[in-house]
């Protein structure tokens, strides 16, 4: 029951987004980078009129955890996020795409038969299993495949909590166990699903200068991850990727 969730198989390299692109639409960038297997590269793009009207009306917002904006469905713009992250799957609504820009492509309501839960409640999901390349916890014991039962039965982690005497009779009773953990782990539960949320700052200036990228001091970054305890092994790493990726 300890099924990884990002699998994160394909890769995706800037250099092979078709430019044309560039003429119709802005680009909003954001280079993540990984240890090995696992580079990630996430980009969105905007109709220049969408992103026009979005300046306008102060609807830009920027995600703490990645670059991403807000749901602007009452505008009628719909967003189409290019990334080989499952966790953007929060940011897709009635009308969006999340496309790794290979063999995956997914609507909204593909996401939800997919899932069988809203794609805005992926971090109550996330919140029970944990997500060990995100270094969230999730209830000890509880995985992917139990996750997805509850969640396919409930489609809310209040609704689970809400309602955990049932588990036995309306999703098996070989779930009976997991009453007891979730119980005894709501606290570290609901931390985890904190973690998982993507959350949205509502201040963010919507000058395009400010999207550009600057230039990065390595060394304050090396002593980041020296105070989060990280692996020598690691942080060199990801040192090595982020250096590529800085600007000069």
């Amino acid at each position: 029951d300890n099924d990884k969730y990002n699998d994160d198989s394909t890769n995706l390299d800037s250099n092979n987004i078709d430019t044309t692109l560039n003429d119709s639409f802005v680009i909003i960038e954001n280079l993540i980078p990984k240890p090995p297997p696992y580079p990630n590269f996430h980009r969105i793009y905007y109709s220049k009129e969408a992103w026009k009207t979005k300046l306008d009306k102060g609807l830009f917002n920027k995600s703490s955890l990645e670059d991403n904006v807000d749901n602007v469905n009452n505008d009628n713009l719909n967003n189409t996020i290019i990334t080989n992250d499952k966790d953007l799957y929060q940011l897709v609504y009635n009308g969006d795409i999340w496309w790794n820009y290979s063999d995956k492509r997914f609507t909204y309501d593909d996401l939800v038969k997919k899932l069988n839960f809203c794609p805005q409640d992926l971090s109550d999901f996330l919140g029970l299993m944990g997500d060990s390349v995100d270094n969230i916890p999730g209830a000890p014991g509880l995985g992917q495949k139990t996750a997805t039962a509850l969640m396919s039965e409930y489609k809310s982690l209040d609704n689970i909590i809400e309602n955990l005497d049932s588990i036995p009779s309306k999703v098996g009773s070989k779930y009976k166990r997991f009453i007891k953990i979730i119980e005894e782990n709501k606290k570290i539960i609901y931390l985890s699903k904190k973690l998982a949320t993507l959350d949205y700052i509502s201040d963010i200036e919507t000058d395009l200068k400010t999207l550009e990228r600057g230039v990065g001091d390595i060394n304050e970054i090396d002593s980041f991850f020296k105070k989060t305890g990280m692996k020598e092994s690691l942080k060199n790493l990801w040192l090595k990727d982020i250096q590529k990726l800085m600007v000069t």
